[in-house]
């Protein structure tokens, strides 16, 4: 992923201003500063949920500035875990995992593997057939990590993903994206 010159504006409040960077490939990165400096706004400029006032998101060697977030999850297989919501509230846990695999996931039958697998490995079996808005924060956070990692991402990009989680689920979400 590269930034070229990119700026963005909420109003009159310039939040980012010329931001030049590379991530490479095979790389972990850390965004560190205080509420309000800008943080989930890169998340967003490069999932492409904003659009910046000037310059240029190029992700793979391409221009994806004006992709949409769809495009970029697909082509260029970033995925996204928001600090806040993310799942549908009025879906089952599974609905919500069947939902994005439709988008990310062209074989049928490996949406099944897939999903059957996610529900496995983030111990879901107990609760896929409860709606999203009655599972608890921590329940909720594991199903939008799980949700992010339908697609296989080469990108991930994790926002607060530990918000919510006690020690061992913490623990257990590393391992899991990690491997």
């Amino acid at each position: 992923i590269k930034f070229e010159n990119v700026s963005i504006a909420y109003g009159n409040r310039t939040v980012l201003d010329n931001i030049n960077f590379n991530i490479n490939e095979k790389t972990i990165h850390g965004l560190l500063g205080p509420n309000g400096a800008g943080k989930s706004t890169l998340y967003h400029l490069m999932t492409g949920l904003i659009e910046p006032r000037q310059g240029k998101i190029i992700i793979d060697g391409q221009d994806v500035t004006n992709l949409p977030v769809y495009l970029r999850t697909k082509k260029h297989g970033i995925g996204y875990v928001p600090q806040y919501g993310g799942a549908f509230a009025d879906l089952t846990l599974h609905e919500n995992l069947k939902a994005i695999s439709e988008i990310v996931i062209e074989n049928k039958n490996y949406r099944t593997e897939k999903i059957n697998y996610l529900i496995s490995k983030f111990e879901f079996d107990n609760i896929k057939d409860i709606k999203a808005r009655f599972l608890s924060g921590g329940q909720k956070k594991r199903l939008i990590i799980a949700m992010a990692l339908l697609s296989d991402p080469k990108v991930l990009l994790l926002d607060e993903v530990y918000a919510a989680l006690d020690v061992l689920t913490i623990k257990m979400m590393q391992e899991i994206i990690v491997n």
